[in-house]
This record gives structure tokens, C-alpha cells and sequence, in this order.
């Protein structure tokens, strides 16, 4: 076939049918060759873009579990702190509750063994001063912790605060009629005639009592002291729900004490709700006093329940352990 390049032989002849079907074949082959490059680049970049996602993402669970182990290491330090200081003040509490024991007795002895009116007048005063200050106190705080949302975790030290000035109030108001009985720890007392001289302590103005409780002794092994801060709570939360009477009756067939007052309804679901620690359906309660009584109740093997809460006469009942 004849010669199809330039007389330089730098080139071909453009017009030559055989250089027009070559440069046909070559732009459907080179056309092919971009389009793939293209393609592949496409496939590299998004693949980059993906690993450069995936390292970030990576980074970011990194960052992440990093502030979490940081957060639970925090929160076990503090948990550690507050164990801690809980053992502490559990074994202060064990020190001091012996030691107050001991000073309890020593005070009594003193405050007995001394015809002085106004010394005993004065310590009365005194301590009436120390618990309503301290129950002031633990009712701000349990406000200010509620809103806070923070009642849980300091309700255990208001508790022992509510439990201790509860404490000072019943030994201002019973010291000088501890005569017959020990104080130090739990002791056999004739509970009937301790419920009798307690109510008939009892300065009430607005508040009639009735007592229908039989002279036949009944010895219960109790904690003086204890035995008045649960009285005490029972008495003042009816106190504060503006009763008109309350009225004590013991069962002697089944050892029973039913502690009655015009104070309901009781708008509470459960009913059992109201002896939960931080529960109270008083404006400024503290949420401590109903649920002391059920701790003290099982301290002493009792059992506390409500026989009747729906009407308006309410109905508290200690069921008492056997003799």
C-alpha cells in the first residue's frame, strides 16, 4: 500500500483512510482510559475521605472512652471519699454514743443526787435551746438538699442529727423521772406504767389525752431514751397535724398499742410510703421523724403499721414482741 507518511517522515497524512480508522479505534480506546482513570480516582478519594473518617471517628471513641475512665475514676474516688468518711463517722458515732452513755449516767447521778432547783431549771432551758436550734438546722438543710436534689446522699447524717436532737429533747423532758430505771443501753421497764407517767408528763394545750391502760405490768426489753424519741415523734406528728385528742389504748390480749388521733385522712399510696426515709407530706418536714420510729420499732423486735388511715380518726399500731 503506498506510503502513507509526510515527506519530513515526522508525520502521517491526516486524510488518509487507514490514519482516520486508527485515530476511530484510539478515541473509543482512549476515551475508555480516561473514564476508568476518572473512576479509579473517584474510588481513591472517597476511599481516602473514608479512612480519614474512620481515623477521626477513632480519635473521637477515644477521646471519648479516655473521659469516661477519667469520669469513672472520679466518681469511684469520691464514692472511696464518702465510704470513708462514713466508716469514720460510724466509728465516732460508736465512740461517742458510749461515751455519751457513760456521761448520760454520770449526769443523772449529779442532777439526781442535787435538791437545786434552778440548776435543774437552768439545764432545761439549756437543752430546750440546743434541740430547737439543732431541729432548725436539719429542717433548712433537708429543704435546701431536696431542692438540690441531693436528699440521698446526706440523708443518713441528718438521720443521726434528727435522731440525736430527738434525743436531747427526750432526755430535757424525762431525766428527773428516770429514777426506777437504768439509762445505759436496753433494759426490762414495765412498759405500761412508763406509757402512763410519759403521757401524764405530757403539757398539751390544745390537745386532749385519753389513756385506757391496765395496772398488770407488761416488761418489754427497750432503750429508755429511744423508747421517748419514738413517743416523742408520734406525739409531735400528730401535734403538728392539729389533732384535738389523741388517745393510747393497750391490747393486752394480743400486745398491742394503738396510738389514735383526728388527723386524717392520710392522703398517702402506699400508706406504707410515709415511714420511707426523705418521704413527707408536711409543708418543712424533713422526711426523718416517721422513718426513725420504724427503726427504732426495729431495734426493739416491734413492728409499726397504720390500722386506719382513710377516715378521720388515724391509727397507729406497735405491735409488740413477745415477753
Amino acid at each position: 500500500m503506498p506510503d502513507i507518511s509526510t515527506t519530513s517522515r515526522e508525520g502521517m497524512t491526516k486524510d488518509d483512510e487507514r490514519v482516520e480508522l486508527l485515530i476511530d479505534l484510539l478515541k473509543v480506546i482512549v476515551g475508555k482510559l480516561i473514564r476508568e482513570r476518572i473512576s479509579i480516582a473517584n474510588t481513591i478519594r472517597d476511599e481516602e475521605t473514608k479512612l480519614m473518617e474512620y481515623r477521626a471517628e477513632v480519635e473521637r471513641q477515644k477521646r471519648i472512652l479516655e473521659e469516661q475512665a477519667k469520669e469513672k475514676e472520679k466518681r469511684a474516688r469520691e464514692e472511696a471519699e464518702v465510704i470513708s468518711h462514713k466508716l469514720d463517722s460510724e466509728n465516732r458515732d460508736l465512740k461517742d454514743k458510749n461515751n455519751s452513755l457513760k456521761t448520760e449516767n454520770k449526769i443523772k447521778d449529779v442532777l439526781l443526787s442535787k435538791n437545786d432547783h434552778e440548776r435543774q431549771t437552768l439545764l432545761v432551758h439549756e437543752l430546750t435551746g440546743i434541740s430547737n436550734q439543732i431541729n432548725y438546722v436539719i429542717a433548712d438543710m433537708a429543704e435546701e438538699f431536696y431542692e438540690a436534689d441531693e436528699y440521698e446522699r446526706i440523708s443518713s447524717y441528718l438521720t443521726d442529727l434528727k435522731k440525736g436532737a430527738d434525743k436531747l429533747s427526750v432526755i430535757k423532758k424525762q431525766f428527773l423521772k428516770l429514777n426506777d430505771y437504768d439509762i445505759i443501753g436496753k433494759h426490762n421497764i414495765d412498759l405500761k406504767k412508763y406509757l402512763i407517767s410519759y403521757f401524764d408528763s405530757l403539757s398539751l394545750q390544745r390537745t386532749d389525752k385519753r389513756i385506757e391502760i391496765s395496772d398488770e405490768p407488761y416488761l418489754a426489753k427497750v432503750e429508755v431514751f429511744e423508747l421517748g424519741v419514738l413517743l416523742d415523734n408520734l406525739v409531735s406528728n400528730a401535734i403538728e397535724r392539729n389533732a384535738s385528742y389523741i388517745k393510747v389504748i393497750f391490747n393486752n390480749d394480743i400486745n398491742e398499742i394503738h396510738f389514735f388521733s383526728d388527723t386524717g385522712p392520710i392522703k398517702v399510696d402506699p400508706i406504707q410510703d410515709i415511714f420511707r426515709l426523705g418521704f413527707s407530706n408536711k409543708r418543712n418536714g424533713t422526711g426523718i421523724g416517721m422513718y426513725l420510729i420504724q427503726e427504732i420499732c426495729k431495734d426493739f423486735g416491734w413492728e409499726i403499721s397504720i390500722g386506719s388511715y382513710k377516715q378521720k380518726e388515724v391509727d397507729f399500731v406497735l405491735k409488740l414482741g413477745e415477753i
